[in-house]
């Protein structure tokens, strides 16, 4: 029989719940919050062209990360601490320098870095093998997308009252399909009649005059663009919780092969196209290492073909080593190793030349972003190029980690070296040597 000062008890442990989310919900709730926050405060001063404040915006991101993994007790592990403080650093280049090119750049990497830095929280890798390259595809257009909703759910259940938040959000998901639709429809009986033509424009007229010191269709834009870049970092932040995303790459499941023969009959006339393709051009390619311009080019034409060249030749090369990488039965491959070999020799002679074509396009018209850009670019590939080589010879050798290192060393010495200030020192030395 149970007790009447039992009962009394657990009445007593009930009513004194407060009627709102547990502690986990209610920091899922705050993180909804600042994430929705810092999305049109992204949005709002990216679409306005001011790249200064971004610093502002990923400090308080990595802020909000760190809060919520601590709140959460999360592992963070040494190789995320010295991640937060780069990151942190790094972020920093938006307000020293005003190169807009290079600040886009930056943007970019500082959200894919964001993005993979997470996943690496929630699923560290294996420090005795390389990284897999499906892993960061999966972190940046899977992952987010799995919990892209989770953001709207969150900000909009206020209580445990499942049924009224069921309501609150019909409400708010009805006003956002009524809302386009209510223009549309507008748009069309205004052009059909003209006297309601002229009443919607009265109307209008006396709301824009209520408003004339607010900007409404930038006030639109902040908060759909906002709440779309919120919704994605929530989605970076729950996607990575998920324990069947941590369990994808854990599956040892049957892949395709391919045999030897097969990959000999592929790839080797690629190899040897290669060679009589350069053999026959040799002096069209060796122009730029003494110095000449060949016959019926501009020094802009010689040095874009030999930029696209190297692009889509290292492009090709990459994919066809990937391929045989993925596809051979085993890591000690002797006909993988000298095809590798074979493929990435070719893209660093290819690309030698295309930078000494490029090279003397500076010299005859000077630098500029661009062109500092795509110096840096090529410098990249003959780096991941070498590395593959590397590879190839020692098999130990972690060739994604590596070029994952190289990309983050040169990266940041592209973004810190200010550019503009090089392109100017550059060009004044440039013409004040010519015409001396």
């Amino acid at each position: 029989m149970i007790e009447p000062k039992m009962i009394s008890n657990e009445l007593t442990q009930s009513s004194t719940q407060p009627p709102i989310l547990n502690e986990a919900k209610s920091i899922e709730k705050i993180l909804g919050f600042i994430f929705w926050a810092l999305g049109i405060f992204l949005v709002d001063n990216f679409f306005n062209g001011k790249f200064s404040s971004l610093s502002i915006f990923f400090i308080l991101l990595l802020g909000t990360l760190v809060f919520y993994l601590i709140k959460t007790k999360k592992n963070i592990v040494l190789e995320c601490k010295i991640g937060i403080a780069y990151l942190a650093c790094f972020s920093l280049s938006f307000t020293i320098f005003n190169n807009e090119f290079v600040h886009f750049m930056g943007l970019c990497f500082m959200i894919a870095a964001l993005i993979i830095g997470y996943a690496y929280v929630e699923r560290p890798w294996d420090k005795t093998k390389d990284i897999n390259c499906m892993e960061f595809v999966d972190s940046i257009f899977v992952t987010p997308f799995t919990c892209f909703g989770g953001l709207f759910k969150v900000l909009t259940t206020f209580t445990k009252n499942k049924k009224k938040n069921k309501t609150t959000q019909s409400i708010i998901i009805g006003l956002c399909i009524a809302g386009p639709l209510m223009v549309v429809i507008l748009s069309l009986l205004v052009q059909a009649d003209y006297l309601f033509m002229k009443s919607v424009s009265n109307f209008m007229t006396e709301i824009l005059e209520m408003f004339n010191d607010v900007q409404l269709d930038r006030i639109f834009v902040d908060i759909v663009f906002g709440s779309l870049t919120a919704s994605f970092m929530y989605g970076v932040v729950k996607g990575n919780e998920k324990e069947e995303i941590k369990k994808v790459f854990s599956k040892n499941e049957k892949r395709i092969t391919m045999e030897s023969l097969t990959m000999i009959i592929s790839f080797v006339p690629l190899l040897i196209v290669y060679l009589i393709f350069f053999v026959a051009q040799i002096t069209y390619y060796t122009n730029g290492i003494i110095g000449q311009l060949p016959l019926g080019y501009t020094y802009a034409e010689y040095a874009r073909s030999g930029f696209f060249e190297l692009i889509r030749i290292a492009v090709i090369n990459l994919i066809i080593i990937m391929i045989m990488n993925s596809l051979s039965k085993n890591n000690d491959n002797k006909t993988v190793k000298y095809l590798t070999l074979g493929f990435s020799i070719v893209s660093i002679i290819m690309g030698v030349l295309s930078m000494s074509k490029m090279l003397l396009y500076i010299s005859a018209y000077g630098l500029t972003t661009l062109r500092i850009v795509t110096m840096w670019f090529m410098i990249l590939l003959l780096v991941f190029f070498v590395f593959i080589i590397t590879h190839v010879l020692n098999i130990r050798f972690k060739t994604l980690k590596n070029c994952l290192f190289a990309f983050l060393i040169l990266f940041t010495l592209l973004t810190f070296m200010n550019v503009d200030g090089v392109v100017g020192w550059y060009n004044t030395s440039h013409d004040s040597s010519e015409k001396n």
